[in-house]
């Protein structure tokens, strides 16, 4: 598996049935869908910079060879570590967009946060107010609607997975949703949850490569 923008070109290989008579080894290629992990694209990094626990879906739209391109199918996070983010006493801050990138692709993203203490604090809670839930999830939303708008679909997988020194980058949209709640009074520990691609734009084999997309290495 051939994951160009990652620091592994060569992450795995994925079997097929072999071609016998009409039925074409291709066929049964086209159309799959691949979860990867985020770590496995990746070369060993230390413990608290992994993120094994962050789920990669690409899709295969065209063969040629052993190389099968693949585009951006969807994102997601593991079990474990979604139930691990919950805490008592705090208050949990959910929402979720659907946008169109810049090349004609829908895409649906969630976005999950949590309040924490402030400093110095002696309270145990954290609870936040209703109206500052609805303000908060008002600004994520608004955050994520214009993220998306302003990129095309290969440009926000970087700004999602591989962490660009861009403006946009994660880290800085994750600031830039602090930021903003910090001047409502709420802090906020955030993070995106879940990704999906909705609606695909058909491209030929010629556009795919153009385009950067992801290339799975097959067994035929």
């Amino acid at each position: 598996m051939l994951v160009p923008g990652f620091d592994k070109r060569v992450a795995t290989l994925m079997p097929c049935n072999k071609t016998a008579g009409q039925v074409q080894a291709s066929d049964n290629l086209r159309g799959r869908v691949i979860s990867i992990s985020l770590d496995d694209c990746n070369n060993p990094q230390k413990k608290e910079q992994m993120s094994a626990w962050r789920k990669l879906k690409f899709q295969v739209d065209e063969i040629k060879g052993f190389d099968c391109y693949t585009n951006f199918h969807g994102m997601d996070i593991t079990r474990d570590h979604g139930c691990a983010m919950i805490k008592i006493w705090h208050s949990l801050i959910e929402s979720f967009v659907q946008a169109k990138t810049t090349d004609g692709y829908i895409v649906r993203m969630f976005a999950i946060a949590f309040t924490k203490k402030t400093p110095r604090q002696v309270k145990a809670t954290c609870y936040a107010k209703a109206s500052k839930k609805k303000q908060i999830r008002q600004k994520m939303m608004e955050i994520m609607t214009s993220t998306i708008q302003k990129s095309s679909l290969r440009d926000l997988v970087n700004i999602l997975y591989v962490f660009l020194s861009s403006f946009f980058s994660l880290k800085s949209i994750l600031l830039m949703i602090n930021f903003i709640c910090v001047g409502l009074r709420e802090m906020l520990a955030n993070k995106f949850k879940k990704n999906a691609a909705l609606k695909r734009v058909d491209d030929s084999l010629y556009q795919a490569k153009k385009n950067g997309r992801y290339q799975v290495v097959s067994d035929h």
